[in-house]
């Protein structure tokens, strides 16, 4: 008698991949998360001399309003 197939968990992690597959050209490329965090900078790409140029961000809060003026006195 062949034992039962272990059941299937469809909240486990998938398993890891194997890097040494071989890779179907074929195969549906990977969804692309809109929430990931961008891929690092490749330091040794080529800079495009026509590129914009990255917005400087500065991490200052804006100034506090100016404080209302004190009314003037009134003569009496």
């Amino acid at each position: 008698m062949r034992a039962a197939p272990a059941p299937i968990d469809p909240f486990a992690p998938p398993p890891p991949a194997d890097p040494m597959a071989p890779v179907d050209p074929m195969a549906a490329p990977a969804p692309i998360d809109p929430f990931a965090p961008p891929p690092p900078a490749d330091p040794m790409a080529p800079v495009d001399p026509m590129a914009a140029p990255a917005p400087i961000v500065l991490d200052v809060p804006p100034p506090p309003p100016p404080a209302p003026e004190d009314p003037a006195p009134v003569a009496i």
